[in-house]
């Protein structure tokens, strides 16, 4: 069964703006999964030599702001490589803002909200929804192999 969650952006003019993300229906999730993990295993693989000193879930750590910074242009770069806009689309195919539908056609109107509408100067909000999405998606697979990478003695449970 699909799920969904809800959660609150503030926008580059300081209004909120609330998304809710429903998973990708199993097949297209999976036909994602190759292209998600190329576009994300470097920036992660970055993160990663920061290591799991705190224990628990990796994606829960706190994130060194350099290390960070390094994930991100290379996670920018990565999303260029798969089409750039054209690809987040994709990604916000199954997503509300504030109530309204994602326009896939870029139009917005009273049902629908169009990327431009939404990002337009706003790219930090763009790069909080997307994660947002590929956590709503992917985190327990996420979660689950890098928890096994970065602690090889832990124990299922």
């Amino acid at each position: 069964m699909r799920k969904s969650e809800e959660r609150c952006f503030v926008d580059a003019d300081g209004n909120e703006q609330v998304y809710k993300v429903t998973q990708f229906p199993g097949e297209e999730g999976f036909n994602l999964l190759p292209e998600i993990v190329e576009m994300i295993g470097d920036s992660l693989a970055k993160l990663a030599t920061m290591g799991n000193s705190g224990g628990g879930d990796f994606l829960d750590q706190e994130i060194d702001a350099s290390l960070l910074g390094e994930a991100l242009t290379v996670f920018s770069k990565k999303i260029a490589e798969k089409g750039g806009a054209e690809f987040i689309k994709k990604l916000l195919a199954g997503t509300t803002r504030n109530g309204k539908e994602f326009s896939k056609m870029g139009i917005s109107s009273n049902q629908t909200w169009s990327f431009n509408e939404a990002f337009t100067g706003n790219y930090s909000e763009m790069f909080r929804v997307v994660a947002f999405v590929l956590e709503a998606n992917y985190k327990s697979f996420l979660s689950g192999s890098l928890t096994g990478i970065l602690n090889p003695l832990q124990k299922d449970q």
